[in-house]
């Protein structure tokens, strides 16, 4: 489709008039229907939290080998922020 200025640009021109709701959508439908059909690639990296978590918790559990005092690859600050997540 032409504008009457000839100029056949009209999906560009289009763009910079989105609203911000519009940009928002268009920016995260593709991240929700990635987080529904994607599965985890490295569920080691995305576990591994609740298992130090619940052994801070209940005292007792699996501690993974980076959250170990001789080791101490990993600091506590990220699980510390998801414990109260996790206590319900």
């Amino acid at each position: 489709r032409k504008r009457q200025d000839g100029n056949d640009n009209v999906f560009w021109d289009s763009l910079g008039s989105l609203c911000t709701s519009d940009a928002f959508t268009l920016l995260l439908s593709p991240r929700i229907i990635a987080a529904f059909y994607c599965p985890i690639t490295d569920c080691d990296e995305t576990y591994n939290y609740w298992e130090p978590a619940h052994f801070l918790l209940a005292g007792s559990g699996f501690q993974t080998w980076e959250y170990a005092p001789q080791f101490a690859l990993r600091s506590y600050a990220y699980i510390l922020l998801h414990l109260p997540h996790a206590a319900f």
